[in-house]
């Protein structure tokens, strides 16, 4: 069973933003499906640095797009995309690093980052009339 099911209330109404929102879901139930099953140490840190990469540029469209319309809780949804960001590097660290990992852990951590920006932060923006025009 997926972690995260797709679900309409992920959709904020930007094409390019939408079609990320359905890829970072995928990953990250692939992500939870290769921890789920022990798979080798090395494809699980490749597939975090899939996500990483993916959640990289995804943030940095989202903030180019904040800041040509003057989203005015710019700073704080940046500030949030940098905290997962770094969330996700120490969540790669500890994997490379064997520092005491546990995959329920990185499965709940990963659950946790995504549902928790995507309910306050993105959220926002999907009520945003001017955001989405």
């Amino acid at each position: 069973m997926p972690l995260l099911q797709w679900d309409q209330a992920f959709l904020v109404g930007v094409d390019k933003i939408d079609a990320d929102h359905r890829v970072l879901v995928e990953l990250i139930n692939e992500l939870h499906e290769q921890l789920k099953h022990s798979a080798p140490r090395t494809g699980i840190i490749n597939r975090f640095a899939e996500l990483y990469s993916h959640v990289t540029k995804h943030f940095a469209h989202e903030e180019a797009i904040m800041r040509s319309r003057n989203y005015d809780q710019y700073e704080v949804h940046q500030a949030d995309h940098q905290s997962l960001l770094d969330e996700i590097t120490t969540i790669m660290c500890d994997w490379e690093g064997n520092s005491g990992v546990n995959s329920e852990a990185t499965t709940k951590r990963l659950y946790d980052w995504f549902s928790q920006h995507f309910q306050t932060h993105d959220a926002r923006l999907h009520k945003l009339r001017e955001f989405v025009e």
